[in-house]
């Protein structure tokens, strides 16, 4: 019952939109997908991205997703192989892809791997393997509901310094305006989509 209404929340923001027959969660999830997916997740047209050039030899404006792809890896969201290559049609792991939300929260692993570590595994995949449908819907509610580490600017001898802290707003609130209550997500637009 709750991956539905997890499902029709995500539907809602216009993220996973199957009908209801189409959805198949133990389906495994490709890299493709996942990146149109997350990218939905911003808020942002992807469009804006499609004209880029792209840095992998597989992802070409023909490439199913190539504006989010490539957004994904403007924002060092997502990233390729080391072979130039970005596997559009191949499957996503669950650490890839809490990697990926981990990074969309704002966290590196270069800031602090601790903290890195600590919000991915808060995410929920704590072992290794194929992303599916299910473990997607999951996955982006999580993010949705998880605090964001935002940027402070704070004031020194006329010279500004930013420091990263853990918000008291939620991926939701920040990305899409949407407040969390009392444990349920509500908003005006989303109330009973």
């Amino acid at each position: 019952v709750q991956a539905a209404a997890n499902l029709e929340f995500l539907n809602c923001l216009g993220i996973l939109v199957f009908e209801d027959d189409e959805f198949d969660g133990s389906a495994e999830m490709t890299r493709g997908e996942f990146a149109r997916q997350a990218a939905l997740l911003l808020n942002e047209s992807e469009e804006l991205y499609e004209t880029l050039e792209s840095p992998y030899t597989d992802v070409d404006s023909y490439t199913d997703g190539v504006g989010a792809i490539l957004m994904l890896t403007e924002r060092k969201l997502f990233n390729g192989y080391g072979d130039g290559t970005f596997r559009p049609d191949d499957g996503i792991s669950t650490d890839e892809a809490g990697k990926v939300a981990t990074r969309m929260l704002g966290y590196s692993v270069i800031d602090s791997s601790v903290d890195f570590l600590r919000v991915k595994s808060s995410l929920g995949f704590s072992e290794i393997r194929p992303l599916t449908y299910s473990d997607a819907v999951e996955l982006f509610v999580r993010l949705l509901e998880s605090d964001c580490l935002e940027l402070d600017y704070v004031e020194s001898d006329d010279l500004g310094t930013y420091y990263p802290y853990t918000a008291e707003r939620t991926f939701l609130e920040v990305q899409f305006g949407v407040e969390k209550r009392t444990g349920r997500i509500t908003a005006n637009r989303f109330i009973f989509c």
